[in-house]
């Protein structure tokens, strides 16, 4: 019903119809910016978890330094690399002497240094590998570790013997530990690491799980840097040695 009256109200099927199609443009609008939205986000959203899971990664390596280095002032020398019997025989890793160092005493002292990683006795400690051993970009299973020092009879980290920290004489570009790709996972009680025909052989066939083949690796001052495939193909062979030495014979990577 139509009136002359402009102070009249519109007739209300009139105004339903105004409201619907008010509502209908709204929801119109809002799904149009919402997509737009979607569209400009969605690549930063991606690309988070990736350098997250780097940095958490980098993260673990500094605290593993750092109880490298607590182990250290308590008993003079960095961890051995590895442990052995009066026979010779391989029994721990570096990575279960520092446990205590990691707040993880409990695990340390349920673990039998007196017999093998691997005997049953230490079964039970094998199943409870603690968390800053596993680099979140890594695909590795479970119980198995990426981070690994690298054994060299003039790097930190010897077959037989343990080093100071004194005896470093630039630890800024003095490697400590370095992660390596998942197909290099050993078990994390194993007294296994990389050689330094391991570390040598860096190249596109042997970057690790990281987008890019990022490689974080920690230094003997507990400072840990990032480097991408280009800059570790770039530090050749020579200067991959010279990280792992212990004296002035220093290449710097590029970075």
């Amino acid at each position: 019903m139509t009136t002359d009256n402009p102070y009249e109200p519109p007739h209300s099927d009139n105004l339903q119809s105004a409201r619907g199609c008010s509502w209908l443009t709204w929801l119109a609008v809002a799904g149009v910016v919402g997509l737009i939205m979607v569209g400009l986000l969605w690549p930063a959203r991606r690309g988070v978890p990736a350098v997250a899971r780097r940095a958490a990664c980098a993260n673990n390596l500094r605290e593993i330094a750092q109880a490298m280095l607590a182990y250290e002032q308590q008993h003079g020398t960095l961890p051995p690399a590895c442990t052995r019997d009066a026979d010779g025989r391989l029994l721990h890793s570096w990575r279960t002497l520092i446990l205590p160092h990691l707040q993880e005493k409990e695990l340390y002292d349920s673990i039998d240094l007196t017999k093998p990683w691997d005997d049953p006795a230490n079964a039970a400690a094998r199943e409870r590998m603690p968390s800053v051993y596993h680099c979140p970009g890594s695909t590795s299973p479970d119980g198995r570790t990426t981070y690994m020092v690298v054994v060299s009879p003039v790097g930190c980290f010897r077959a037989d013997g343990s080093v100071s920290v004194k005896e470093v004489r630039q630890p800024t570009k003095t490697l400590l530990v370095a992660e390596f790709p998942t197909r290099r996972a050993v078990p994390w009680m194993a007294p296994e690491d990389a050689n330094e025909e391991m570390f040598m052989a860096v190249g596109p066939d042997s970057l690790t799980d990281h987008p890019g083949g990022a490689a974080n690796w920690v230094f003997a001052d507990g400072h840990s840097s990032t480097f991408f495939p280009t800059a570790t193909l770039e530090c050749g062979p020579e200067c991959r040695r010279s990280l792992i030495r212990i004296d002035d014979r220093k290449i710097d990577p590029v970075e």
